[in-house]
C-alpha cells in the first residue's frame, strides 16, 4: 500500500472489528427483525457447542419459516454465550431472553427441533414449547444400538480401524499403498478414512473406502500383516454397505436445508421396508438377520420413530406435502388428520373474523367503509375465503344465522380438503412449497397451515452448521476471542446473504 498509495493510511484491526461487531451488526439486526415480523409462525433449531481451547460455550437458536412469496428462509438469531452449568433452567431462561430480544411472541413458535440431551428436554418442558427430536440424531442412535448389539460387527470395525491407524501413523505405509495403486493396479490414489464415534456415517464411509481399496489392501497386507482381513470379512463389509446404503442416503436427504419435517414419516417407512426385504433375502446370513431385526426394532421403538403417527406436527406436515399426502396413512389416521386440519382452519377463520369485527367497525352508522386492516397477507387470504363463502360482510351478519353459516363453511372446507386430496401427487424431485405457490389460490385457506407446518426442519443441522463456522472462528491462534464478539461475527456471516449484502 505504501508503494501504490503512499498517502493512504491503512485501517487497523480495531477499525474492522468495530465496523463488523457494532455498525454492521446493528444495521443487520434491524433488517432481520423486520424480516421476522413477516412470519406468523416460525420453527426453531437449537444446540450447544463448546470449544475446549478457548473455554467458550455457545447456545444457538435458528429460526426457519416460509415467507409470503413461498421461500424457505433460515435465520441465525443468536449464539448466546453460556456461563456456568448448562442446566435446563438456564437454557430455558436463555430461550425466553432471545425470543424477547427479537420481538417474537410465544404464540409464533410452532416447534423447536433439538437433540435428546436431558438438559434440552428439560428446557423445553420448562418453556412449554412444542418440540421434536432431531431425526438424524435419532437415526444415529438406532444404528449405534444395532452395531453395539452385534459383537462380530464390532470386532470387524475394530480390525478395520487398526488398519486405518497404521496408515495414518506411517508415511512409509501410505507411500507404499499409493505405489501399489498407481504402478501395479493402475488406479487413482485413495487413502483410508478414519471412523468417528459420534457420526455413524463415518463408519459407513470407512467401510466404503475399504471396499474400493480391496485389491490394493490385499496386496499390501499380504506383505505387511497388521490386522489381516479375511475373505469372510470382505463379504461382511459388502453386506453391511448394502444394508446401510439407504440409511446413508436418507441421512444426507434429511440434512438438506430445503427438506421439511414432512419427509420423516415417508423416509422412515422406506427404511423399515428395505430392512424387511434384506432380512428375507436368501443370501442374508443369520448374523445379518439379527442385525436388521435389531435396527427395525429400534426404528419402531416409541422412543425413536414408533409414535410418529400420533404427533400432529409430523402427520399434518406429511398430509400437506403434495408429494405424500395420505399415502403412508391408514384410513383411520387419514380421517383424523383431515379432521384436525379442518378444525384448525375453522378456528383460524373464526378468529380472523372476530378480529375484523373488532378492528373494522364503521366510524359512523352512515359510513359502510371499513377501517384499514394491518394484517399479514396470509391472514388476508383466510379473510377473503370467509367472505367469499358467506357471500356477505361482517357488518350485515344476522346473529341468528351464524351457526348455519358456520356449518356451511365447514362443509365447503371439507369439500376443498377432499379436492386437494384428489390432486395428483407431486413427483419427489419437485419442491412442495413451489407447488403451493402455484396452487395456493385454489386452497388459500390451507396456505397459512402449510407455511406453519412445512416450516419445521427434520433435524438440527442448521445449528450444527453454525457451529462448524464457530470452529473456524476459534482457530488455534485466536482462542482468546470473547464469546460475545464471536456470536456477532457468526450472526453477520450467516445472515448477510439473506438481505443480499444490502445493509
Amino acid at each position: 500500500m505504501n508503494a501504490a498509495l503512499p498517502k493512504y493510511k491503512l485501517r487497523g484491526r480495531d477499525f474492522f472489528s468495530s465496523h463488523l461487531c457494532d455498525y454492521l451488526y446493528n444495521k443487520l439486526a434491524k433488517k432481520i427483525k423486520d424480516l421476522l415480523a413477516e412470519f406468523e409462525k416460525l420453527s426453531f433449531t437449537t444446540d450447544l457447542w463448546s470449544d475446549l481451547h478457548s473455554g467458550v460455550s455457545l447456545l444457538s437458536l435458528t429460526a426457519q419459516g416460509i415467507s409470503n412469496d413461498f421461500r424457505k428462509i433460515s435465520i441465525i438469531l443468536k449464539c448466546e454465550v453460556m456461563h456456568g452449568r448448562h442446566t435446563g433452567d438456564v437454557i430455558s431462561t436463555k430461550f425466553e431472553k432471545i425470543l424477547q430480544e427479537w420481538g417474537i411472541n410465544r404464540q409464533a413458535v410452532h416447534c423447536m427441533v433439538r437433540d435428546r440431551g436431558s438438559n434440552m428436554i428439560k428446557a423445553m418442558q420448562l418453556s412449554g414449547f412444542e418440540n421434536v427430536n432431531c431425526a438424524i440424531h435419532q437415526i444415529q442412535l438406532c444404528i449405534r444400538a444395532g452395531i453395539d448389539s452385534q459383537e462380530w460387527l464390532q470386532e470387524l470395525i475394530v480390525k478395520l480401524k487398526k488398519n486405518v491407524t497404521h496408515f495414518n501413523h506411517s508415511l512409509v505405509a501410505r507411500d507404499e499403498l499409493t505405489k501399489i495403486q498407481k504402478e501395479r493396479l493402475n488406479q487413482p490414489a485413495l487413502f483410508v478414512i478414519q471412523d468417528c464415534p459420534t457420526r455413524w456415517n463415518s463408519t459407513f464411509y470407512m467401510m466404503e473406502r475399504f471396499a474400493k481399496l480391496k485389491d490394493s489392501l490385499v496386496l499390501y497386507l499380504s506383505a505387511n500383516p497388521i490386522a489381516m482381513i479375511s475373505p469372510e470379512d470382505w463379504i461382511n463389509v459388502q453386506k453391511f454397505l448394502q444394508i446401510m446404503q439407504p440409511f446413508e442416503e436418507i441421512t444426507r436427504n434429511l440434512s438438506n436445508s430445503q427438506v421439511s419435517i414432512s419427509s420423516v414419516i415417508p423416509l422412515i417407512e422406506v427404511l423399515m421396508t428395505t430392512l424387511q426385504q434384506e432380512e428375507t433375502k436368501p443370501d442374508t446370513s443369520e448374523q445379518f438377520q439379527n442385525f436388521t431385526r435389531k435396527l427395525r426394532d429400534e426404528l419402531n421403538s416409541s422412543t425413536r420413530f414408533g409414535d410418529l403417527m400420533k404427533d400432529d406436527k409430523y402427520t399434518i406436515a406429511t398430509y400437506l406435502d403434495p408429494r405424500y399426502k395420505s399415502k403412508f396413512f391408514n384410513n383411520v389416521v387419514t380421517e383424523q388428520v383431515e379432521s384436525k386440519i379442518l378444525n384448525l382452519i375453522m378456528i383460524r377463520t373464526k378468529d380472523t373474523n372476530a378480529n375484523q369485527e373488532d378492528d373494522c367497525r364503521p366510524s359512523t352508522p352512515s359510513s359502510p367503509k371499513r377501517a384499514r386492516i394491518q394484517i399479514e397477507p396470509s391472514t388476508s387470504c383466510a379473510l377473503q375465503t370467509l367472505e367469499s363463502l358467506l357471500n356477505t360482510n361482517e357488518d350485515q351478519l344476522d346473529p341468528t344465522t351464524t351457526d348455519d353459516n358456520s356449518d356451511n363453511l365447514r362443509l365447503v372446507l371439507q369439500s376443498n380438503i377432499l379436492e386437494y386430496q384428489k390432486e395428483k401427487r407431486l413427483p419427489l424431485q419437485q419442491d412442495p412449497v413451489k407447488w403451493w405457490q402455484s396452487n395456493g389460490h385454489k386452497y388459500h385457506h390451507i396456505v397459512p397451515l402449510v407455511r406453519q407446518y412445512l416450516s419445521a426442519p427434520p433435524s438440527s443441522v442448521a445449528s450444527e452448521q453454525l457451529f462448524s463456522g464457530a470452529g473456524l472462528v476459534y482457530e488455534e491462534h485466536r482462542n482468546r476471542l470473547r464469546g460475545e464478539k464471536a456470536a456477532k461475527l457468526l450472526f453477520v456471516k450467516y445472515n448477510l446473504p439473506l438481505i443480499n449484502f444490502e445493509y
